[in-house]
């Protein structure tokens, strides 16, 4: 208990964010708004400013305005990155003296139309010396829609570049190392725990690779990450459950049974969104789903742990590393929330993965010994029967 509050704890250390942001916005809830008309009401007040950067799913078009400042003596980059990497499509548009300028960039968006191959959004702009610009940012989302970006300079840029990378190819490095670990001891010892925890943590991965945008960004993959999130959170509540029926078999019921492969019918049931339908399965998953199957899969480690398996509080602690993560990730759909904070639970699934591999390997550990035992015993019993004969 005391390793998941320090997990926790850290977690909300990692979110700590020194300022909260002030967004001016306008909501155009049909989107028939064009720029002309958004430059044009501008200076009526249309936009408001917001401290919410988190809007949930929404239909609306929301048109943001940003102000570039170049007060130095020499040209400056000024590079609006958002933080958000799965917002459908966003055009800037950039206002100065020489006219409008329309950039697009988005998660469907074609790399070659980009000014930079990030996950997010991103527009850079050359602002002469002693210049202010305005850009106004039409974001259209078909899922959550966040608002939050920074404006850096071409260092701050790639400083943030280097950070963000490194630490999501670390996350991501070291959940590929556990699997290809389990997939070597799936191999040695063909016990059908590690193909369902392969299996369960294949899903995994594809969620976090998903919910950055890994897939097409830096894997060059023609695959919309939401549909990569989506069927990554089928698999891993798919196998998950008969994976926990597998390490609890000891004490596991005919109702333990029922349940976990209930669960798992549940998740599969959803493969009918699939195929197009991906963005309505995240829809039920957030309203519906997501209840039930957790539920389902906490009641089962549950009833482990008050029948006394001994594995069962370590696959607790994995677990509630993951679930309050995740929690994270599902309160984002309802609007609570920044993307920083939507994406904590790379940091659950990691967590979950060293301790599952962890109770993986003291298993392992335990039913060696007790093969050996069993060998010692038996062979012990044989020579005893030998001298009983001689």
């Amino acid at each position: 208990m005391r390793t998941l509050l320090m997990f926790l704890l850290l977690l909300v250390v990692l979110n700590a964010h020194e300022n909260e942001m002030t967004f001016t916005i306008f909501e155009d809830a049909s989107g028939s708004e064009d720029i002309a008309s958004i430059i044009s009401k501008d200076k009526e007040g249309l936009f408001k400013p917001t401290q919410k950067q988190n809007l949930g799913f929404t239909e609306s078009v929301i048109w943001m305005r940003v102000d570039l400042h170049n007060d130095g003596s020499l040209a400056q980059n000024r590079i609006i990155m958002f933080d958000y990497p799965l917002l459908a499509k966003v055009d800037a548009y950039r206002v100065s003296a020489d006219g409008i300028e329309l950039k697009s960039d988005g998660r469907n968006m074609l790399f070659e139309k980009a000014d930079i191959i990030y996950p997010s959004p991103v527009f850079s702009y050359v602002l002469a010396p002693k210049t202010h610009e305005r850009v106004y940012l039409r974001i259209d989302s078909d899922f959550i829609l966040f608002l939050g970006y920074h404006v850096h300079d071409e260092f701050g840029m790639i400083e943030h570049l280097q950070t963000e990378f490194m630490n999501n190819v670390i996350i991501v490095g070291m959940i590929l190392a556990l699997l290809l670990y389990n997939a070597f001891l799936l191999f040695v010892t063909r016990d059908r725990v590690y193909l369902y925890y392969i299996l369960y943590f294949t899903g995994s991965l594809m969620a976090v690779i998903g919910n950055l945008n890994f897939s097409k960004t830096y894997l060059s993959l023609a695959i919309d990450g939401i549909v990569v999130l989506f069927w990554g959170g089928i698999t891993l509540y798919a196998f998950g459950a008969p994976m926990l029926l597998r390490l609890f078999e000891q004490t596991a019921t005919s109702f333990d049974k029922k349940l976990a492969w209930s669960v798992s019918a549940f998740a599969a049931s959803h493969m009918i969104f699939g195929f197009g339908n991906e963005m309505t399965g995240m829809h039920v998953y957030a309203n519906f789903s997501s209840v039930i199957a957790t539920t389902g899969l906490a009641l089962l480690i549950g009833r482990a742990w008050v029948k006394g398996h001994p594995m069962a509080k370590y696959i607790a602690l994995g677990w509630g590393g993951f679930l309050a993560t995740t929690f994270t990730f599902v309160i984002g759909f309802h609007g609570y929330g920044d993307a920083e904070l939507n994406s904590m639970f790379k940091y659950g699934v990691l967590f979950e993965g060293f301790v599952f591999a962890a109770v993986l390997g003291y298993r392992l550990k335990s039913l060696n010994e007790l093969r050996l035992k069993e060998q010692t015993e038996a062979s012990v019993h044989e020579q005893h029967l030998w001298q009983r004969y001689v």
